[in-house]
């Protein structure tokens, strides 16, 4: 079972390939800024390092917060959409404990867990502005 797990809440972001239990590989760099510009090719060059492909994904494990609404925003909807468009099981996870995160959602995923959409959790309650009249 290969799977790709994201985690982009902070200033730097990062992305880990697992066979299975095993990391095959991992990458962080610092996003602040740049990520909707970067992530889908992050993605793609991330995977052609390791010779695999959207397709070739069996699960994907996501951390959904709390954090930053910019960087969750934006690194679980391309997630969601990746699980959608290639038909991949995806689940969110909010451990915060280092890597727990991704085992955490590893393990669901072997359990055969599959939430379809992930919701982000921020660090606030979202403020919505009203309307001027």
């Amino acid at each position: 079972m290969i799977i790709l797990a994201l985690r982009t809440d902070q200033n730097v972001s990062f992305m880990f390939l697992y066979d299975k239990n095993k990391m095959i590989d991992h990458y962080e760099w610092l996003s602040q800024h740049r990520l909707a510009l970067e992530l889908n090719q992050k993605i793609k060059n991330f995977l052609n390092k390791n010779q695999k492909k959207l397709i070739d994904l069996d699960g994907l494990v996501v951390y959904r917060g709390p954090g930053s609404f910019t960087g969750l925003r934006i690194g679980v909807s391309l997630m969601n959409a990746i699980s959608y468009g290639f038909n991949i099981p995806i689940v969110g996870t909010s451990s915060i404990n280092n890597d727990s995160w991704i085992l955490e959602g590893i393990n669901r995923l072997f359990d055969q867990d599959n939430d379809k959409i992930v919701y982000p959790i921020y660090d606030q309650p979202i403020k919505i502005t009203q309307p001027k009249k």
